[in-house]
């Protein structure tokens, strides 16, 4: 079903890009005063979950980091919003692909990306990463200590034109948060966190550097670093660390650059690169040193090229988005904006011509709130009028600021009201307070902490709300909140709705590709890679990849998510031999190589082989054999027939005879038997001299032959 175009808010939503189990992302266009027009992206809250206070605080949280982020390899945060009960994120558009989808499309095309692309793909990633570790909070002037923790192929996007930006700092952690964060919480994808984050650990900064060795590897090398057969698996991967260096993969990659690598995969943090600034500059050297000629058009080529249908076909959506916008609503939405513009700029008139005229730009929200600040305290000290007893100072500020930051960030900032001082509030007392549920037996979280097992009673602050949500499997999650006193103390009973099945989509990928996929016994009729819909969350299902010559991979898949992705390596599928053969002396060769008798195992299948067998006195085979599965081979060698003459010696007066160099006897030889064939006759006597005769015998009877010494 194709998008419909939806007017949101000051947006128009033109395509959905991505849908997740907690949020929906779209492309959309925004309009503004003279023909000022933007593409970006909407990161909005699904529905259900808008009334999650904790995930929406963590969606906050998102915007509020990523909006101090200001730099060119980290995607830009413009406006955080709430619309009705949604609340959104609005950012840069990045027309590209993100890593994961490059290295499949490598895969598949059999193409893979460069050392030299890779190197500067990195380069550009430690920039952007570099730089929110070192970020400072704009209004205190501290280390935010920012740390990502979710650095992964798929947060880290390359546009068309090679721009690379780092996404997604949905579960960043910083100084501020660091009390909101669970203990023991993985959070993160499994295949990418660092041996200290697998094990719960505290982190820093160096857990990045980690996550960004892993692509770095992938990358050079086009296999996965940790995969295992489950979760549980894959974190023991990462928790051992072992693995062979990238070189045995990728002969291309010079000395000096596997080094930058294995440090940044270093087990233990304290040998890692201390800094992403560090990191940075190792591997700058070695990519200078080795690929002096490099310009970032060969990225954006590669792109291109391996992306040139998808381009097509997304510039061609985009193009039909737009021609599908409503006019009238366009107009509508240019006309507020420039309305917006004749209000301030009207409300302007006889303070300065500076301040009529300034209008661009955008304001942060750090600094939004310092101007609000300045302008309230400003307006609560000077009596009306005050632009008369303040026009001096008042209008350079504020069309300086308005030249730097724009007509409706101001209109925004100076419209508050001014900020009232908060009353402090009396000191709260704990009273015993009980939570019940219908059904009984549902476990109550309150901030994400399990407090019990209804009913359950627990000391809480009187007058204090509490937000808290029950769990109980097969029934939906309940959330609410109550305020505790002295008067009442119960709450509940709670009744638990029966939970419907929630369904997500599996995305199967399997090197190689186009291996049959069956769920739970069931052909799905579809071969990897392939997205299968409609799965239970919560629920195991039985995964199974069939293809000929490979050994049938299975796997216990749980989706908790409403979209998830697995990726399998398929082992060759391996057959034996047996092979009975007569006679039991004769030697075995498999492609030229010796094996005994009976059973020979761990033979890829789907393969020809060359067996050759040979014993004395018989005639040897040998033959292609085509192995897919097992099988047994009976082979009875048959004997070489021999043909025979006869031959009479004599001497006068004897002689001993030898034959080919051995001794036959004494003369008379009578019918003496031999091979046919050719041989050489010795006659000798002690008194002669030795007489010597080469014959050639013949099937049957042959000549006599007669030596006469005298």
């Amino acid at each position: 079903m194709s998008f419909k175009t939806t007017l949101y808010g000051k947006y128009f939503l033109l395509d959905r890009i991505a849908i997740g189990g907690m949020a929906e992302v779209f492309k959309a266009k925004t309009f503004g005063v003279r023909g000022f027009e933007r593409l970006l992206v909407i990161k909005r809250i699904l529905p259900h979950l808008s009334k999650d206070e904790e995930f929406v605080e963590m969606f906050i949280d998102e915007a509020k980091i990523a909006v101090e982020l200001t730099h060119a390899n980290i995607c830009q945060v413009t406006d955080l919003g709430k619309i009705a009960d949604n609340y959104f994120i609005a950012m840069e558009y990045i027309d590209g692909k993100d890593l994961r989808a490059i290295l499949k499309r490598c895969h598949e095309a059999k193409n893979p990306i460069s050392v030299a692309l890779a190197v500067y793909v990195i380069l550009e990633a430690l920039k952007g990463l570099g730089y929110a570790h070192r970020k400072t909070d704009s209004n205190t002037g501290k280390p935010l200590n920012l740390i990502h923790r979710d650095i992964s192929p798929q947060n880290i996007m390359v546009s068309y034109h090679g721009d690379v930006k780092i996404v997604d700092f949905g579960i960043a952690k910083t100084e501020s948060k660091l009390g909101r964060t669970q203990a023991g919480v993985l959070k993160g994808k499994f295949g990418y966190m660092s041996p200290e984050q697998a094990s719960g650990l505290a982190l820093d900064a160096r857990t990045d550097l980690f996550s960004t060795g892993i692509i770095f590897y992938e990358i050079l090398t086009g296999r996965r670093l940790f995969l295992g057969e489950s979760d549980f698996d894959t974190l023991e991967k990462i928790k051992e660390c072992k693995f062979p260096p990238p070189s045995k993969y990728n002969p291309a990659i010079p000395p000096e650059l596997e080094h930058v690598v294995l440090k940044a995969l270093a087990k233990d943090r304290e040998d890692r690169f201390s800094s992403a600034q560090e990191m940075n500059t190792a591997l700058t050297k070695v990519f200078y040193s080795n690929f002096p000629d490099f310009s970032v058009e060969q990225l954006s080529d590669f792109l291109q090229e391996l992306f040139a249908e998808d381009i097509d076909r997304e510039q061609e959506s985009l193009r039909r988005a737009i021609d599908a916008l409503p006019v009238d609503e366009i107009a509508a939405a240019t006309s507020a904006a420039e309305a917006a513009n004749d209000r301030l700029i009207e409300s302007s008139s006889g303070r300065s011509p500076s301040l009529r005229s300034a209008i661009s730009g955008n304001v942060s929200p750090p600094l939004k709130n310092r101007l609000r600040s300045a302008w309230n305290e400003l307006n609560s000290r000077v009596p009306s009028p005050w632009w008369l007893t303040w026009g001096k100072l008042l209008v350079p500020f504020v069309a300086g600021i308005l030249l730097i930051f724009g007509v409706s960030e101001m209109i925004s900032i100076f419209s508050a009201p001014p900020k009232k001082p908060v009353a402090k509030k009396p000191i709260s007392k704990l009273i015993s307070v009980q939570v019940v549920s219908r059904p009984e037996g549902a476990e109550l979280f309150i901030n994400e902490e399990l407090k019990g097992v209804t009913p359950v009673t627990l000391p809480l602050l009187e007058g204090k709300r509490v937000a808290f949500r029950i769990e109980k499997e097969g029934y939906e999650p309940f959330l609410d909140e109550f305020v505790p006193h002295s008067e009442k103390t119960v709450f509940g009973p709670y009744t638990l709705t029966e939970a419907q099945p929630v369904l997500g989509a599996l995305t199967i990928e399997s090197s190689p590709s186009n291996a049959s996929i069956f769920i739970n016994g069931k052909d799905t009729e579809m071969k990897t890679p392939a997205t299968v819909s409609d799965l239970p969350l919560g629920e195991a299902q039985t995964l199974k990849l069939v293809l000929k010559g490979y050994q049938t991979k299975e796997d216990r898949v749980t989706l908790k998510t409403r979209t998830d992705s697995k990726a399998y390596e398929l082992e060759p599928h391996l057959v034996t031999l047996t092979l009975r053969i007569k006679p039991s002396n004769a030697s075995v060769y498999l492609n030229g190589v010796s094996h005994g008798h009976g059973e020979i195992r761990n033979l890829k299948g789907n393969q020809t082989y060359t067996l050759e067998v040979k014993a004395p006195g018989y005639h040897s085979r040998k033959y292609d054999l085509f192995l897919e599965n097992d099988r047994e081979e009976i082979i009875e060698l048959k004997k070489i027939k021999i043909a025979y003459g006869t031959v009479s010696l004599g001497a006068r007066p004897w002689a001993t005879v030898y034959i080919n160099g051995r001794k036959a006897g004494e003369t008379p030889l009578v019918d003496h038997q031999l091979r046919v064939g050719k041989y050489k006759i010795e006659f000798r006597h002690p008194d002669f001299k030795t007489v010597t005769k080469n014959i050639r015998i013949k099937k049957g009877t042959n000549a006599p032959i007669i030596i006469d010494f005298q």
